[in-house]
């Protein structure tokens, strides 16, 4: 019987794991859901089958003498002062000396400490002594409540001094457990008649049982079970006083474990159950044989595609960078009027005929995006006419929906969202390279060149014998008198002939900065636009071979679950 329900643990404990953290390719999300819940309700009338143990939790605050209640509970010392914690969040569980733990029992969770005992009367209860509430916090705090979970009864204890602890409500609310499986015991209830009067003591004990009834209400407990007691006074005396609930608290706990034996004899056909819950699984099996064989043929069938599919993408690529309006706007957004000085640049105001030039600044890039939709959308139709050419063969192979369903969703996981962003952000990082630098050295060279032949037109106004005297004999008045030279010459025939060479030149050196800026503005739009388009073909290929990897790689995966699933009955 062991051996056969410790099989049947183990390949549920393996079923429900996979139900939560496998691959389901053909099983629809309710069957899925259905084999969790089943696997986890058979798991639990299997445990009730392989123990039968009542595993109660006693919980209070510091000082409220949980150690003496449970030696009066089970009419031996099996708690003493020796028996410390290794740390102020463990729990010590007291159990029989031949009675095991409960196999989902959550030992891994949170700290704990094992004391044995040889009481026999409690042989079948164990007796879990949880941290003081008002010591654990944090992470403590939600191991110590997971634990919870996992008890049958929970014995709140307090006592007279403690009773309307805040702490103790607030841990109260937060217990993932029926609030009808919880006891209220009041310890230390002789110190209520310690004086003597009888009257008094009862009075005060009601006033305490009001007040907690009250506090427990207030928590979320309606119908709270309590009991009133003195765990000391019932180890000393053997005639104990009447107000001292400990033998009607000793007895609904037996009575709680004689109802947990009828509960386990009751449990049965669990074997037939778990063959009915695999056949779920079989089914995804099959399924899942079918697909790998016809993905390792798609991606056979992919992979002598992709070259074709490549060279399409690049001719359709090469149309558009040749017939988009995205050039010329390119052409602006690189153009800066500051570049071209003196001539050149009323050549390019009037060649304009006024209209303001680009800037080239981070602003202007927004203009472009609208520009990049058709390339987009190009990318994205080459992307969906392949999904829905493997999606074609799948259903015509007779595949299910769901598992189509499945491929697809690894189709449009590489989102072509960010295609657009992408191309951005690398053709602007190559325009703003260094282009800064190559057009001050522009502009330099124009500076330089109108400034030689001014030099050259008043060198040629002045004469030779002015400029050869200023060359001699340098200093102020020959200076002023080469300049007055050369401010008379020009009002001569042969002045005005050389202020008309002059103009001309101008002109002529002008155009040709004029002529260059253009041309170096269209190369580097160019040169942008190839940045554009070299970067849309990267994606399409990334794109092409992360599908081919992910058809590859799922044929590898279906197989897993194909093992998994058959070592889930071994």
């Amino acid at each position: 019987m062991t051996d056969a329900v410790e099989q049947l643990r183990q390949n549920l404990i393996r079923a429900r794991a996979f139900v939560r953290e496998g691959v389901f390719y053909a099983l629809r999300p309710k069957e899925r859901e259905f084999l969790f819940v089943r696997s986890g309700d058979l798991l639990e009338k299997l445990e009730s089958v392989s123990q039968s143990s009542l595993l109660i939790g006693m919980i209070g605050g510091t000082g409220v003498g949980k150690s003496s209640l449970m030696n009066a509970l089970a009419g031996s010392p099996i708690a003493s002062t020796s028996h410390r914690r290794p740390h102020t969040d463990a729990v010590l569980i007291y159990r029989f000396r031949d009675t095991s733990l409960p196999s989902n029992f959550p030992l891994d969770r949170i700290p704990w400490k094992e004391v044995t005992h040889d009481e026999d009367s409690i042989s079948q209860i164990l007796i879990c002594d949880l941290p003081d509430f008002d010591s654990i916090v944090g992470e403590h705090r939600d191991q110590v409540l997971t634990f919870l979970g996992y008890l049958d009864i929970v014995i709140w204890v307090t006592s007279p001094e403690k009773y309307a602890d805040a702490s103790f409500f607030t841990l109260l609310k937060d217990v993932p457990m029926a609030r009808r499986n919880f006891y209220f015991v009041v310890n230390k209830v002789d110190l209520l008649f310690d004086e003597g009067k009888e009257g008094s003591g009862y009075e005060r004990l009601h006033s305490i049982s009001m007040s907690l009834r009250h506090y427990l209400r207030d928590a979320g407990v309606e119908e709270p079970v309590m009991y009133h007691v003195s765990a000391l006074e019932f180890i000393e005396n053997a005639d104990h006083a009447p107000w001292n609930q400990l033998l009607s608290l000793r007895a609904e706990l037996f009575r709680q474990r004689e109802l947990k034996e009828v509960r386990v004899i009751k449990a049965a056909n669990i074997d037939k159950e778990t063959d009915d819950l695999f056949g779920l699984f079989e089914k995804e099996m099959l399924n899942l044989a079918m697909f790998k064989e016809q993905i390792g043929r798609i991606a056979e069938d992919f992979k002598r595609e992709m070259e074709k599919w490549g060279q399409s993408f690049h001719e359709a690529i090469t149309l558009w960078s040749e017939s988009t309006p995205l050039r010329m706007k390119l052409i602006s957004m690189t153009t800066d009027r500051d570049v071209l000085v003196g001539p050149s640049a009323l050549m390019f105001h009037f060649g304009r005929g006024g209209a303001p030039p680009g800037t080239g600044e981070p602003g202007e890039v927004g203009t472009i995006l609208s520009d990049l939709d058709d390339v987009v959308s190009l990318v994205r139709n080459q992307t969906e006419r392949i999904a829905i050419n493997v999606e074609g063969r799948l259903l015509r192979e007779g595949i299910i929906a769901p598992l189509v369903e499945r491929l697809r969703s690894e189709f449009d996981h590489h989102s072509m969202e960010q295609v657009e962003e992408t191309i951005i952000t690398s053709g602007m990082a190559s325009f703003s390279e260094g282009n800064r630098h190559r057009y001050a050295l522009y502009r330099g060279a124009q500076y330089a060149v109108y400034l030689l032949i001014a030099c050259l037109l008043v060198f040629s106004l002045a004469g030779e014998a002015a400029w050869r005297d200023l060359y001699n004999n340098p200093g102020m008045a020959t200076a002023l008198n080469f300049i007055a030279t050369a401010v008379v010459s020009a009002f001569t025939p042969r002045g005005l002939a050389a202020l008309g060479s002059f103009a001309l030149i101008n002109v002529f050196i002008g155009y040709r900065f004029h002529s260059r800026y253009v041309k170096i503005v269209e190369k580097r739009a160019n040169r942008l636009l190839r940045s554009f388009a070299n970067g849309l073909e990267m994606i399409w290929k990334e794109q092409l071979e992360h599908l081919y990897g992910r058809l590859t790689t799922l044929g590898g995966e279906l197989n897993e679950n194909i093992d998994e699933i058959r070592r889930l009955k071994q």
